[in-house]
């Protein structure tokens, strides 16, 4: 598995402008986006069908290694596992492992699946994809706003749809609006067999589709590709303040986590404010969240702005003269002393 990290930060790290009070001054600035976004609910609903017979240990193998990767760059993620078969079978569709920060619950979720039965070629997908994001089976996302909901799909099979017998209820229309809704976010998995079904769920969610080979052993290149094509909200902040104000443009922009998002800052200096060295900075939010380094450390921009002052030496001089005698006096009128 080889996964190349994305490395947040900020173009320039610094700022240094001399500014007069009524003025401002134009700085384009890049942020560098993290992988992921930095919040992310993994929901992996698992074909468990016997065709995955020999897939299902190469999953368990890669369970590992995908958590480490992801909670690298967004460590407040979390994990869970649903598992589908057919109508006919014991069951159609499990929730396995509820999302959970902890990775052995993840480990145990993914160990748990099981291969076997399946009936027909075609599978439950429609109806398990429903029953896996609202419902009773459902994998309980976070509330959060800034969380990126992610159902990662992985099947080798087309999708059974009403009209096919048994108890099949959803098709296309309804569940791509059932992921809409619940802003769900559907990354497939497409082994050898699947149709086109998984490619316009994830047109419609903003998601993608990852080839996976014949025995998953490329599952986690797969997953971990998927993760790294989800659109994240890009936003500057700042604490500079009065007589220092700065602004963005845009405001904020939706980017693919991990390209760089362009900004125009325009610093603005008051009429009339005080000469001398103001300090300030600004930072970058992802979907909300401030943007962290790899410590959990703030990522910023520190500026520093030097407002000239103007200055006469002396102001008032006074001499008493005699008749039809002169008196020199000499000023110094300094600008630019931000010392």
């Amino acid at each position: 598995m080889t996964v190349v990290l994305a490395d947040p930060n900020i173009d320039p790290a610094t700022v240094e402008a001399l500014i007069f009070p009524g003025e401002a001054a134009n700085v384009d600035k890049t942020v560098g986006t993290p992988e992921f976004p930095p919040k992310l609910d993994v929901f992996l609903l698992q074909d468990e069908t016997c065709s995955f017979s020999d897939d299902i240990g190469n999953i368990g193998a890669a369970a590992g290694g995908i958590y480490d990767s992801v909670i690298a760059e967004a460590p407040d993620s979390q994990f869970g596992v649903h598992g589908f078969r057919d109508y006919g079978d014991a069951w159609v569709h499990r929730n396995i492992s509820a999302l959970s920060p902890v990775k052995n619950d993840w480990l145990n979720g993914v160990g748990a699946l099981t291969a076997s039965g399946g009936g027909d070629f075609p599978e439950s997908q429609y109806d398990s994809i429903v029953a896996a994001t609202t419902g009773p089976d459902a994998c309980e996302w976070r509330a959060d706003t800034d969380v990126t909901r992610v159902l990662v799909v992985a099947t080798d099979a087309t999708f059974h749809v009403p009209g096919d017998g048994a108890s099949y209820t959803n098709n296309f229309a309804t569940t791509s609006g059932v992921l809409t809704v619940n802003n769900v976010t559907l990354i497939g998995l497409k082994a050898p067999g699947a149709g086109g079904e998984l490619d316009a769920l994830a047109a419609a969610t903003g998601g993608s589709v990852q080839a996976l080979s014949s025995n998953s052993d490329n599952i986690a290149d797969a997953i971990l590709a998927g993760l790294s094509n989800l659109p994240v909200e890009v936003a500057m902040e700042s604490d500079c303040a009065n007589p220092i104000s700065t602004g963005f443009s845009p405001t904020s922009q939706e980017i693919t986590s991990g390209d760089d998002a362009e900004f125009l800052e325009t610093i603005s200096v008051a009429v009339g404010a005080a000469g001398g060295t103001y300090q300030c900075s600004d930072w970058a939010t992802l979907d909300g969240e401030d943007m962290l380094d790899e410590n959990d450390a703030l990522i910023t921009e520190d500026k520093t702005i030097h407002v000239p002052g103007i200055d006469l030496t002396p102001e008032t001089d006074t001499n008493e003269l005699g008749f039809d005698l002169d008196h020199t006096v000499v000023s110094t009128v300094s600008a630019g002393d931000y010392g």
